[in-house]
């Protein structure tokens, strides 16, 4: 599996060509933004578990495979283009006899990534075809039950109760059981705040109808084995998504990362 390690005056960061992967984001001076499983937990043969899978053409199971092929496949590193300012990257990838086995369409998808003191990533495809996709970011927390999440949005699928349909009074959200939810009405900027360091994430979503928030808890991560005891605790997954229409074109996701007593009032 080849990784590429970038360094940067800026930031450090790790991309694997497997599924043009960002596993790793570092801004100086900063912690790292994704959550990603033990490098002993890394295969060529399954995704990673962590950082940002992009799960596309589809989202969920379909034909016994989960979230499509792109994050098990190689993407092509198509240019580069580095400043003091930052770095840019761009992955392409086409359609294979892989795809065409498990999805028989013509396409060119590129994804691209804009580092510098904050994290963009950017997915585009000309697929004439309707699909879902989804940007699974890992998030890196403290702890997962001590945060609070804004800009989710009152509606939203709960698939752990069978997709039943739910709304809410109060849009913010605190986690104390497993989630597995798809939020149809969210804001363009989603927020974790971790309650104790006043540490927050802003996520600005582009292009985007849903998203989707995901953590295992200590039950289901006895069910993943890429996760150790407790590693729940660590991540939350706030996806940038489009599964509950139709997605054609471009989504995109930007990150920065601040501490709330630092910001001008």
């Amino acid at each position: 599996m080849e990784i590429l390690h970038i360094h940067h005056n800026k930031f450090e960061a790790k991309i694997s060509l497997k599924g043009a992967q960002i596993l790793s984001f570092i801004p100086k001076g900063k912690s790292d933004i994704f959550w990603c499983c033990d490098e002993e937990f890394w295969s060529d043969v399954k995704p990673i578990r962590g950082g940002v899978p992009i799960c596309w053409p589809w989202f969920g199971v379909k034909n016994g495979v989960s979230h499509g092929f792109a994050r098990d496949l190689n993407w092509t590193l198509n240019s580069q283009v580095e400043d003091a300012n930052g770095i840019k990257l761009e992955f392409v990838l086409s359609q294979c006899e892989f795809s065409r086995a498990l999805w028989d369409f013509d396409f060119e998808a590129k994804i691209t990534f804009v580092l510098n003191d904050n994290c963009e990533i950017w997915f585009e495809t000309n697929s004439k075809e309707a699909t879902q996709i989804a940007l699974h970011s890992y998030f890196r927390v403290d702890d997962v039950r001590d945060i609070e999440i804004h800009g989710l949005g009152d509606m939203y699928i709960d698939k752990l109760q069978n997709n039943t349909i739910c709304q809410t009074k109060n849009t913010k959200k605190t986690l104390t059981n497993a989630n597995d939810s798809i939020y149809t009405y969210p804001e363009k900027e989603t927020e974790i705040i971790n309650r104790k360091t006043s540490q927050k994430l802003t996520i600005t979503h582009v292009g985007h109808n849903d998203v989707v928030l995901w953590n295992p808890w200590e039950d289901g991560e006895k069910n993943l084995k890429e996760l150790k005891s407790g590693d729940f605790k660590n991540f939350v997954c706030v996806e940038t998504a489009c599964v509950g229409r139709d997605f054609f074109g471009k989504i995109g996701v930007k990150i920065s990362q601040n501490t709330i007593s630092n910001e001008v009032k």
